[in-house]
């Protein structure tokens, strides 16, 4: 089942929480003209590791994006699935960890192209060599970031990869 809004431990978010406030900070101020002009996007987030999974999700929502969690691959895969079957909207963007359980991050590109769901994928990685990034471009993937990676890289990076699917569709 994906996972919505769950609510973290105290102890993985004691760890988290000064991290996250410094960044807060950051990104706030660097990015206060995009969460006024931009829509809110709905972003699937996808990664096995819960406090990695928390943070970003955070970073998401104060980037003014909506996000649903899946906790690993086949929590992905089976949002990918429903996407196929029209259960679900697609969402505007994929965020996903490439090494999970079950599925990789490529296994969820690869499935992605095949059920036709347009959706940036941007993978993000600690282990990403030449031969993964290279794969990861051949299918399709509109960027692969490296971890550890700061909140700003990734709300740039999805700054820069959501208008491209918005004039693509557009015309």
């Amino acid at each position: 089942m994906i996972a919505q809004d769950r609510r973290a431990t105290a102890a993985p978010a004691a760890r988290v929480a000064p991290v996250l406030q410094y960044h807060c900070v950051a990104m706030t101020t660097d990015h206060a003209e995009t969460l006024e002009s931009e829509p809110r996007r709905y972003i699937l987030l996808a990664e096995d590791d819960d406090d990695t999974r928390m943070m970003l999700k955070h970073v998401l929502l104060l980037g003014g994006h909506d996000v649903i969690e899946a906790r690993d691959g086949m929590e992905l895969m089976c949002f990918i699935s429903s996407v196929a079957v029209d259960e679900r909207p697609p969402p505007d963007l994929i965020v996903s960890d490439i090494r999970m359980p079950i599925f990789s991050g490529l296994d969820m590109l690869r499935s992605a192209q095949r059920c036709a769901i347009d959706a940036p994928v941007v993978l993000i990685s600690a282990f990403a060599d030449e031969s993964t990034r290279s794969l990861a471009e051949h299918l399709g993937a509109a960027a692969l970031l490296r971890k550890p990676l700061s909140p700003d890289e990734l709300l740039t990076t999805i700054a820069r990869v959501l208008p491209q699917r918005a004039t693509g569709t557009s015309g």
